[in-house]
């Protein structure tokens, strides 16, 4: 088990050195009043959310916004 806020910010410290070696940015938006406790893999999960942001810097031509909430008990 593990909040929406961890989740965030470790996926935010792994992904900075990534963003270093570009030009763009990472706009991230979440809810920071969503106390949900989410029962999944976090590794797999950090995992999966990292791999996205890293082919969103590498494969668009623009800055990225990255929201992430949790809507009727679903991680979207």
């Amino acid at each position: 088990m593990f909040s929406l806020e961890q989740l965030v910010s470790d996926v935010k410290q792994l992904i900075t050195p990534f963003l270093l070696s570009s030009d763009k940015y990472i706009d991230y938006q979440y809810n920071p009043m969503n106390k949900a406790i989410i029962i999944s893999d976090f590794l797999k999960l950090k995992q999966m959310l990292l791999n996205l942001l890293q082919n969103a810097v590498k494969y668009s031509k623009s800055n990225i916004l990255f929201n992430i909430d949790i809507i009727d008990g679903i991680l979207s």
